[in-house]
């Protein structure tokens, strides 16, 4: 049977990776289907007032932060397969019940239940690509699911459009999927350990000891590589906030805007060569570049120079948030991977949540107004990275000093430790030790 290399001395069937795709993809969907139809809200349900337009937009994205860590937790605890089981019945139901109801109140509460399942899936999608990869395959596999995720989001803003055309409820369809895991679930179960609750007596024969997260994740690894992620995430959503207000040709705009998902895809797609390309200098060439990305950006007006430089910023955005996620795997007790992964998760949501708060709130120290004046939000982005791209240039000379493991050096050894074996042993056919 075709699989797919795990790295941990067998293969995953074709059919277990595509299920592992859709449940990382489903958790960026909430939200989209409201896009198209937010400015006709107001004529679809009368009377809506511009806060609940606001809200239904939000809601998702803000119920999802807090429920990332929940997530997190449940999948330290419990069986994960069984918990994303839960989770996308909820999700797949709340799509459907999207079709049937005519008040604005129930729209928002779906789509604040929207958001919690998402969240709670976050760290569990991510845990299971952990337990089923390892080494060189982890990584490749983060960059595949990075890739696929901003190539479906893509095409998933473009046919929400035109189904929105056709009639206003048929963007929410894209919230039925999650019904798919659910009848292809069973094909991870031999690969996905079960978590056992921890017993409340150690002591007991056969129980678990509580997690002491401390104690089983390298905390100030864990800090380091949140940051990282957040800073960014915090810059890289500049583009599409500003650029809007940059390239006022509406049409233009959204092509622009479009090579943020193009240029993720893309490394997303050769994230190993390109790792092996950059070696020890990974974080301090991803800030170089996106400094470079930025100043294409600052330099001219013209909508192709801007285009290239949204690219090549989300080009090299494109490495860091797999590379973090396959970083902070390696940091971490298995049962506290999912822990230790949902902290980097939220850096997402509240980099994209809190960046345009920050860059205003900068702008307006120096009397500057981002709407009128969107040149600024860019200009600040590029001191910003600059800044940060010299910081980490002498921060690496110095580390380097005090004998500290290079992260493709770690990817290598965690490569080169013995497999630990799946819940069940993998049958012969999903079974090869023909691994790179």
């Amino acid at each position: 049977m075709f699989g797919i290399q795990s790295g941990k001395g067998w293969k995953l069937p074709l059919l277990a990776v595509i299920d592992i795709y859709i449940i990382f993809i489903i958790t960026s969907l909430p939200g989209l289907a409201i896009s198209p139809i937010e400015g006709r809200l107001a004529d679809i349900f009368p009377g809506t007032s511009h806060l609940e337009i606001q809200m239904i937009y939000l809601a998702p994205n803000l119920a999802a932060i807090p429920f990332v860590f929940f997530g997190g937790a449940l999948a330290s605890k419990f069986d994960k397969l069984k918990l994303a089981n839960i989770c996308c019945l909820v999700y797949a139901l709340c799509g459907v019940a999207f079709f049937f109801i005519d008040s604005m109140v129930l729209m928002i509460a779906l789509s604040l239940i929207i958001g919690i399942m998402a969240g709670i899936l976050s760290p569990v999608s991510v845990s299971i690509i952990t337990d089923c990869f390892a080494g060189k395959e982890r990584s490749k596999q983060f960059g595949y699911t990075g890739a696929i995720l901003n190539l479906i989001l893509m095409g998933s803003v473009i046919l929400t459009g035109y189904l929105a055309n056709i009639n206003w409820r048929l963007p929410f369809a894209m919230y039925v999927i999650p019904i798919v895991p659910l009848f292809l679930n069973w094909s991870l179960r031999k690969f996905v350990p079960k978590q056992a609750a921890a017993s409340a007596d150690p002591t007991k024969a056969g129980a678990s000891t509580p997690m002491h997260f401390t104690k089983e994740c390298d905390i100030p690894r864990l800090v380091r590589y949140c940051l990282y992620y957040f800073f960014v995430t915090l810059f890289l959503s500049a583009i599409s906030l500003y650029v809007p207000f940059l390239i006022t040709k509406s049409s233009t705009a959204g092509n622009v805007t479009s090579m943020l998902f193009l240029g993720i895809f893309a490394s997303g797609m050769i994230l190993n060569w390109l790792l092996k390309m950059f070696k020890k200098g990974v974080f301090f060439w991803i800030l170089c570049m996106m400094s470079l990305g930025f100043l294409l950006i600052v330099l001219t007006k013209q909508p192709v120079v801007i285009g290239a430089g949204a690219f090549l910023a989300a080009f090299f955005y494109g490495i860091a948030q797999p590379y973090c996620y396959t970083l902070v795997s390696e940091i971490a007790t298995p049962r506290a991977t999912p822990m230790a992964q949902s902290w980097l998760i939220s850096m997402n949501s509240i980099g994209v949540v809190v960046s345009p708060f920050i860059i205003d709130g900068v702008a307006d120290i120096f009397h500057r107004n981002t709407d009128k004046d969107p040149e600024i939000a860019f200009i600040l982005s590029l001191i910003a990275l600059v800044v940060a791209t010299v910081f980490v240039f002498f921060y690496s000379i110095s580390r380097r000093k005090h004998h500290t493991v290079p992260a493709t050096a770690a990817l290598a050894a965690d490569e080169a430790k013995p497999a630990a074996a799946p819940a069940a042993k993998p049958t012969d056919s999903t079974s090869s030790s023909n691994t790179k």
